[in-house]
């Protein structure tokens, strides 16, 4: 097969040289051609109609040695040269690579470690166990196909035979091992079993020993209870017993009465060695309301040339202080249950209604402004106070207040006709 290839290869070599050889020279036989025509066009007179038309033969020496070049500046030459340098380089190729290949297959047959590389050939694995001479001597593409297809049955035998092999014995090893490994762990579990049923006995001992402590304790509550049931009849018995009668109650009610009574006669009686003063008295419960009592009632007072005094009374000594005088103006703060002056019989404390008694039996004329009320925004110039304001009615004191036009409700300033109201009585 070797021969054979040699022969090809260089045939077509030969052929491949003809062709090129063929192609040169009818390249430049145009070339020749081509050169000769522009001679002749040089070496031919202008036409004959022209003035200066005169027909030189030109020197045919000069234009041979004008022609004339090197044959190293030759295109042709070099282009030919090219060429057979190429066909000279394919057929070195072809002799070597057909080479390589020979060497490979004899290395393969020998089994040389050093030529790996020459393995990777394809006909390697079929020609393992020929020799040179065998291979040239098969037949053909079919009788070699069927010596692979043979060699490669016997060795995928051979592979399966030994996976299989080390695939059982890796098996058999896994399963040793995880055979150990559930032994060991089945073991280990037994033990925690055995420990567990200790801790379990333990428990059971600390659950009985906690009942009977339960039912000591049940014990120990039940006559708590007792004891207790015991304190409570007791008790109720002695509140029964002492618990006073309804003729004590109303003794003690009266006391009380009259020792209010008695504390507004003294504090009347101090008051009354003083001389009423010429001027206004501002009275408020409150000190931090005071300023804005103050505020409101500049409206008034710019227009008077009375003295305006101020006072703050919070209890019964400051009330015992304060300098009574002619009229007497006392502010009173909104609040939810709308309570202007307080009622014995329904709120709990009087002192503002008591002080209010203490100027009117001192003479003093009392005004009561009832201040921040939403509903004396918008008030007719018929109403001094907010109709709403039911207390007014109920309450005794604020009552006959009402009836001398001394109560008055405003939100935070007074309307016209209360300012002129007020400056009609400060005259």
């Amino acid at each position: 097969m070797s021969s054979e290839g040699e022969q090809i290869s260089e045939t077509g070599n030969v052929n491949t040289g003809t062709s090129v050889n063929e192609e040169n020279q009818s390249r430049e036989a145009a070339i020749n051609s081509k050169d000769k025509d522009e001679i002749m066009s040089h070496n031919k007179c202008p036409p004959t109609g022209s003035v200066n038309s005169i027909c030189k033969p030109q020197d045919s020496t000069a234009s041979v040695v004008s022609t004339s070049v090197p044959f190293w500046k030759d295109r042709k030459i070099w282009i030919q040269t090219a060429i057979v340098g190429f066909q000279l380089a394919i057929c070195v190729y072809i002799s070597l690579s057909w080479r390589r290949d020979t060497t490979n297959l004899i290395s393969c047959r020998q089994g040389d470690v050093a030529s790996e590389s020459s393995c990777a050939d394809c006909f390697c694995v079929a020609t393992n166990k020929l020799s040179m001479r065998e291979i040239l001597d098969i037949a053909g593409v079919k009788e070699f196909k069927d010596l692979l297809d043979g060699d490669w049955k016997t060795r995928r035998k051979i592979l399966e035979e030994d996976l299989g092999g080390k695939f059982d014995e890796h098996w058999n090893k896994r399963l040793e091992a995880l055979r150990d490994d559930l032994s060991r762990q089945i073991q280990d579990n037994k033990e925690k079993l055995v420990s567990l049923d200790s801790n379990m006995e333990g428990v059971y001992g600390q659950l009985n020993f906690f009942f009977s402590e339960i039912g000591n304790l049940n014990n120990y509550i039940g006559v708590f209870f007792f004891a207790m049931v015991i304190g409570v009849i007791t008790l109720i018995y002695k509140i029964c017993i002492n618990r006073p009668t309804k003729s004590e109650n109303t003794r003690r009610t009266y006391i009380k009465e009259k020792e209010k009574k008695a504390s507004s006669f003294e504090i009347i009686d101090m008051l009354s060695r003083k001389q009423i003063q010429m001027g206004t008295l501002i009275v408020s419960f409150d000190g931090a309301t005071h300023n804005f009592h103050r505020g409101i009632f500049e409206a008034i007072s710019a227009n008077s040339s009375l003295s305006v005094k101020e006072a703050v009374i919070q209890n019964f000594g400051d009330l015992m202080k304060v300098e009574p005088h002619k009229l007497v103006i006392i502010f009173v703060d909104s609040n939810a249950r709308n309570i202007i002056l307080e009622n014995p019989e329904s709120e709990i404390g009087d002192f503002k209604s008591q002080a209010t008694d203490v100027f009117i039996s001192l003479g003093c004329d009392v005004f009561i402004v009832y201040c921040k009320d939403r509903g004396s925004e918008n008030l007719s110039p018929d109403n001094l106070y907010n109709p709403k304001l039911k207390s007014v009615e109920r309450h005794p004191v604020l009552s006959k207040l009402k009836e001398r036009e001394r109560v008055i409700s405003v939100d935070t300033k007074f309307h016209p006709h209360q300012v002129s109201h007020l400056e009609s009585l400060m005259q």
